[in-house]
């Protein structure tokens, strides 16, 4: 079971990700994906507490869901 510091700190990274892609990402529709959406959906798991891989695996989808893998999330 991650920690409650785990899971502060994974909030932390995918808020700065997510807030990111909102603020600095080419297409003013990101290519017609609601992120708020995308945001919803998948701080709702970090929130829930990952491990270090599910952690991963999470942000890669969340990225993953803009268009042409225009973005990704490396370890």
């Amino acid at each position: 079971m991650p920690t409650l510091a785990a899971t502060d700190r994974q909030l932390k990274v995918f808020d700065a990700a997510w807030e990111a892609v909102r603020d600095d990402y080419l297409q003013t529709d990101y290519g017609a994906v609601n992120w708020d959406a995308v945001r919803s959906l998948y701080r709702a798991k970090v929130q829930a507490g990952l491990s270090e891989d599910e952690f991963t695996a999470t942000m890669r989808a969340m990225l993953g869901a803009l268009p042409n893998n225009q973005a990704i999330y490396q370890t």
